[in-house]
């Protein structure tokens, strides 16, 4: 029972992060999650893309997207938050090595901004754009 109330508890600190654009702490939840739950055999692109679908699902009362055009293309998942009025765009990489997370996360930032995924959303939706880069277990996002 108590590991199930700590689960909830770190997913809503993640879910509060996100919508805080809080880089540093959506980091730690993602890359202590990951430490907690996958093995070194997963560590592909679309496995992280999957991984981090799977969390957002678990948020009360968010639509989780994957692929859906927006924009002038498909960011990888779109959690939309109506009752919070908040939408997240998350873009997924993959780094080579621990030393590309910052510059593979803030690449992934820019591909929201250049492909303009935002844009479809009502102006009185705030819009959090996260990108977010792995390499093993660790992850290191970077927000606008």
């Amino acid at each position: 029972m108590n590991e199930q109330k700590l689960q909830r508890s770190d997913l809503s600190a993640l879910q509060q992060a996100c919508m805080e654009a809080d880089d540093a702490r959506i980091s730690a939840s993602i890359s202590d999650l990951l430490f907690d739950t996958i093995s070194y055999f997963d560590y592909r692109e679309d496995f992280y893309h999957a991984f981090v679908c799977g969390m957002f699902t678990a948020f009360p009362g968010c639509k989780v997207e994957s692929n859906k055009e927006r924009g002038l293309g498909r960011p990888d998942i779109t959690v939309i938050m109506r009752s919070l009025r908040c939408v997240l765009i998350i873009e997924c990489k993959r780094a080579k090595s621990a030393l590309e997370l910052k510059e593979q996360s803030a690449l992934a930032l820019q591909q929201i901004e250049r492909q303009r995924y935002a844009e479809s959303f009502p102006a009185q939706f705030k819009v959090v754009k996260i990108g977010l880069a792995f390499c093993g277990k660790s992850c290191a996002a970077c927000c606008a």
